[in-house]
């Protein structure tokens, strides 16, 4: 309110007190609370068992089809590893307090920097990130790079395994060979530079994979247009990719109530301890995984359809058991499921024909085509 009237050094003297009683307040006044040693015990332990039960879900995918690169399109493939929003949400039902305040985000350097909208001021363009969920998000991107860590360790996945799948990728030159030396500094130990190298390339491996699409990935500005930012290209993709696979990348990488990885690291603000093997491996993974969503017709064509993921307990009530309604024979290229009926289309090589079997109700029925 007094912002036109005062004084050049009165608004600076303003602004330094604004932050430091910000950090007091996130220092002295919000006291974390530490759970005792028994709890934290079994806490790792439990963590420790989910990290060997994907190692071991991994590796019997590659004894099952002698592949690595088979091994992690099914990993990628899977939805199993990252947190569900609707549960979050779900959770944070019976804390009153919660959904009927709104709560202002302080960052490291002591900024306001967002809020997250009461239940009664939230609409329909908004997104509120319960707190749980981003506890959730960093607990499961350990776990996943536990695995990773123990997998690249034991010999189990090296870099080669991950070429096939960036040759499939509709990338430009430029970005797959960019993330080519993000894969081999994470393999020889560079993860500062591994995850520095694949960041800003998240975004051109999204642009390149909509211009294959024929999609445009260009944003209007008052003087003509530009390309889009990681948070806007994300917005274009929404309907391409999983809903809850979409919330999972706008808190990680581009909202501040979440790690908002790519807008703190391209400020400056990134913390030296934040660059590990962690952020580094998922960082990959996610655009990997991103790039499958989006166009997946290559990876369909190369691998099929993988029978074998780790999916969340929804996802797997929604899903087709595909061995019942096709053959040994038949080589499965595409499938799709909505509304109460699933679509599968198959290839036959003896017969050399491709079906398109439509499920409704368990009820099969073919469109056959030489």
């Amino acid at each position: 309110r007094c912002v036109e009237f005062l004084h050049d050094e009165k608004q600076e003297e303003w602004k330094r007190e604004s932050v430091e009683a910000q950090l007091d307040a996130v220092e002295n006044e919000m006291a974390e609370i530490s759970p005792d040693e028994e709890i934290l015990e079994v806490v790792a332990e439990e963590s420790q068992e989910n990290i060997e039960r994907l190692v071991k879900w991994f590796e019997s995918r590659v004894d099952a089809h002698r592949s690595p690169t088979y091994a992690l399109y099914a990993l990628l493939c899977s939805d199993g590893y990252f947190p569900s929003y609707e549960q979050a949400l779900n959770a944070e039902h019976g804390m009153v307090f919660s959904q009927m305040l709104e709560t202002q985000v302080t960052s490291p350097e002591g900024h306001a920097i967002a809020t997250n909208p009461s239940l009664r001021e939230l609409d329909e363009e908004q997104m509120r990130v319960p707190t749980s969920y981003v506890q959730n998000l960093m607990t499961m991107n350990g776990m996943l790079a536990g695995a990773l860590y123990r997998l690249i360790d034991r010999g189990s996945l090296t870099e080669f395994d991950f070429y096939p799948l960036l040759e499939l990728a509709p990338w430009s030159t430029d970005t797959q060979s960019f993330l080519v030396d993000s894969i081999l500094d994470l393999f020889e130990g560079n993860y500062i530079q591994s995850f520095a190298v694949a960041l800003p390339h998240f975004e051109s491996a999204i642009v390149d994979t909509l211009r294959e699409r024929n999609r445009s990935a260009t944003a209007f500005t008052g003087e003509g247009t530009q390309q889009r930012t990681l948070g806007g290209l994300l917005d274009n993709i929404q309907t391409d990719i999983e809903d809850e696979y979409w919330a999972y990348l706008k808190v990680k990488y581009t909202d501040p109530r979440g790690p908002n990885l790519r807008n703190r690291w391209s400020h400056g603000q990134f913390r030296y301890f934040q660059a590990n093997f962690q952020n580094a491996a998922i960082l990959l993974i996610d655009i990997l995984k991103t790039t499958i969503q989006v166009h997946s017709t290559p990876y369909i064509a190369a691998f099929g359809f993988p029978f074998r993921t780790i999916s969340t307990e929804q996802r797997r009530r929604e899903e087709i058991d595909i061995s019942r309604y096709t053959d040994s024979q038949e080589n499965v290229r595409a499938y799709g499921y909505t509304d109460g009926v699933g679509v599968i289309v198959v290839e036959d090589k003896e017969e050399d024909q491709t079906s398109f079997i439509v499920v409704r109700g368990g009820i099969r029925q073919d469109y056959a085509y030489d």
